[in-house]
C-alpha cells in the first residue's frame, strides 16, 4: 500500500479488544502490532470487538 503510494486512497480499519484482552491497557498493543507490520502510523478507523 505505501510502496504503491495508495495510502491516501484507501480506508484502513483497525480492530481491537479481542476477548479476553478487552482492557484499555491491552488494546494499544493489539492495534500497534498490525501498524508496524503494515508499516503505517495511523488507522483510518478503529472498532472494538466488544
Amino acid at each position: 500500500m505505501n510502496h504503491r503510494g495508495l495510502r491516501d486512497q484507501v480506508v484502513v480499519l483497525g480492530k481491537g479488544a479481542h476477548t479476553p484482552d478487552c482492557y484499555p491497557h491491552l488494546i494499544r498493543p493489539q492495534l500497534e502490532e498490525p501498524l508496524d507490520r503494515l508499516k503505517m502510523t495511523i488507522w483510518t478507523f478503529i472498532v472494538s470487538s466488544r
